[in-house]
């Protein structure tokens, strides 16, 4: 599951700046294996960060998370060529996409719940408790 297609990339970023990043060769086409790489990366981390609290792949895809994708994703871009200097609004977003993964990892920040609900209905939410948990261990003496 990817949670952003090279089209919504070009939506949010300049085609111009994707295809100067990914070109290597210089034929003048956006080299869609070196952006599909930059997105299974940028999944790969969405998912790490994400799967402490919900169930990955998300599905459907929050437009949160595409744009999350979309920041990291050009970091990532940028990072593979280092005779570009990464612009500090790229390294900017890349940290407020980190921080906010986390944010959401540990329950600071909820997605939207009605985007978590998968095909069958329950909730994307993950939890290590049980029906067998208790907060009383004991006896409460008739109470």
């Amino acid at each position: 599951m990817s949670y952003i297609t090279l089209e919504q990339l070009e939506k949010q970023f300049q085609t111009h700046s994707i295809l100067l990043l990914s070109d290597d060769e210089l034929t003048g086409s956006i080299i869609t294996a070196v952006v599909d790489k930059a997105i299974a990366d940028a999944v790969d981390l969405i998912d790490s960060w994400l799967g402490l609290r919900y169930e990955t792949p998300l599905d459907p895809v929050p437009p949160i998370i595409t744009k999350i994708a979309g920041n990291i994703v050009m970091y990532e871009l940028y990072t593979r060529r280092p005779d570009l200097d990464t612009p500090s609004g790229v390294s900017d977003r890349y940290k407020n996409a980190q921080k906010l993964l986390e944010q959401l990892a540990y329950g600071k920040v909820m997605l939207n719940a009605t985007e978590l609900l998968s095909k069958s209905g329950t909730g994307g939410i993950l939890s290590n408790k049980t029906e067998t948990d208790s907060l009383f261990k004991g006896n409460l003496g008739g109470y």
